[in-house]
């Protein structure tokens, strides 16, 4: 299994994360570089973020969410129980 893989497979949170942007980008009927272009981001963070595979700063999700008309705090509930799950405390 390549390394890459394997960082997505032991990020579940991420990979939620970026399902919900998907959908949410896909019910609005954006493309990835509309909603790079409304969130003032570069279309390759839109295509990592919907991945898994990178989530950014903080600030990059609270554009990505306003542009998908969204709180920030409905793109992340949930997820901290997922990120338990995979760092160690």
């Amino acid at each position: 299994m390549s390394q890459l893989l394997r960082y997505w497979h032991a990020r579940p949170a991420l990979r939620e994360l970026g399902h919900r942007v998907h959908q949410r980008r896909k019910a609005l009927g954006l493309s990835r570089r509309q909603l790079a272009q409304r969130s003032d981001v570069w279309s390759p963070q839109v295509w990592l973020l919907e991945r898994g595979l990178k989530s950014g700063p903080v600030e990059k999700l609270v554009l990505v969410a306003t542009a998908l008309e969204l709180d920030s705090s409905e793109l992340v509930r949930g997820l901290g129980v997922m990120f338990r799950d995979v760092v160690p405390g």
